[in-house]
């Protein structure tokens, strides 16, 4: 009698879904035959209600434990219905045009070593909005309206060709940087302070038996990233 195969589904960033997925699904390749596996890029509110939901068995997020249970109290959720796991952090850098202002200024700071504290707050900034758990981890190391964001959303790739095209400084993770990039703008490395933090969620009442196996690929291939 033929059976449906499961469907295990993961939800993710845009990051996540370039840097981290493609190696979990090729280590997880053979161990997890009759199960299908769906992978979903959507916002990281939708990531952690979804979770809780059942909509997906497996996120990755960048809003820390504080942040996931207060969005589920928001929404009404047991904030203690998910357990939050740290990935790790990776470095995050500011990108700007070799022609501007800030492409100069970021060439002297090179040689100087990262990016200072204040300079963000002095440059018209380019990134995620502000319901994104990398941006919400960013501002807290300023006052609240400290940061100027005059461009917002639309992920890593057009935060770079904001940049590019001299609309302001982009604050992105420094692996998405191409040498490509780098011929046309100038990158320098934020402190590592400023490093974004990672988590993976899962239901506690979760019952998918393949969920070990890609959960373990997640947090193995996060630590060699990392």
């Amino acid at each position: 009698e033929e059976t449906a195969p499961q469907t295990l589904r993961i939800g993710s960033g845009a990051f996540a879904a370039e840097y981290y997925l493609p190696r979990v699904l090729v280590a997880v390749r053979g161990k997890v035959e009759g199960c299908q596996l769906e992978t979903c890029v959507c916002r990281g509110r939708d990531r952690i209600v979804g979770t809780a939901k059942g909509l997906f068995d497996i996120s990755i997020v960048t809003h820390d434990e504080n942040q996931v249970r207060q969005i589920l109290r928001e929404e009404r959720l047991n904030d203690d219905s998910l357990v939050i796991t740290s990935l790790g952090r990776h470095p995050m850098c500011v990108l700007a045009s070799r022609k501007s202002d800030a492409g100069r200024e970021l060439q002297q700071i090179r040689s100087a070593g990262v990016v200072p504290v204040k300079k963000l707050a002095q440059w018209e900034l380019i990134g995620p909005d502000n319901q994104s758990g990398i941006r919400r981890q960013l501002e807290h190391h300023f006052v609240r309206g400290e940061l100027y964001f005059v461009a917002e959303g639309g992920g890593w790739a057009a935060a770079k060709e904001y940049a590019r095209v001299g609309l302001g400084v982009a604050i992105v993770p420094l692996a998405t940087v191409s040498d490509a990039d780098r011929k046309s703008m100038v990158d320098c490395r934020l402190s590592d302070q400023f490093a974004v933090a990672d988590f993976v969620l899962q239901r506690r009442d979760t019952s998918n038996p393949f969920l070990m196996h890609v959960r373990k690929a997640i947090l193995e291939t996060a630590s060699d990233i990392a």
